[in-house]
């Protein structure tokens, strides 16, 4: 962030366009935490640069692990 703010990127700017990408593997409720925790704590770190924003507006995107895929079994992870 201080980085591409001395490149004239304000930290609103940043925090307002950016998307937060993790993986998700089989432990339903583990992964919960995980991606609601992921999501606070971008928030928080948005609130230290002194963005306002609400913590429902982080944009996550989350794929399934690649550990989880399997080659004999096509259909594994259809949920």
């Amino acid at each position: 962030v201080d980085g591409l703010e001395k490149h004239g990127i304000s930290p609103a700017d940043l925090f307002s366009n950016c998307l937060v990408c993790t993986e998700a593997g089989g432990d339903f409720f583990g992964e919960i935490a995980k991606i609601k925790s992921a999501r606070v704590i971008f928030h928080q770190l948005a609130t230290l640069y002194g963005v306002s924003m609400e913590p429902e507006l982080v944009e996550i995107f989350v794929g399934t692990s690649n550990w989880t895929k399997s080659t004999w079994d096509v259909n594994t992870n259809l949920l």
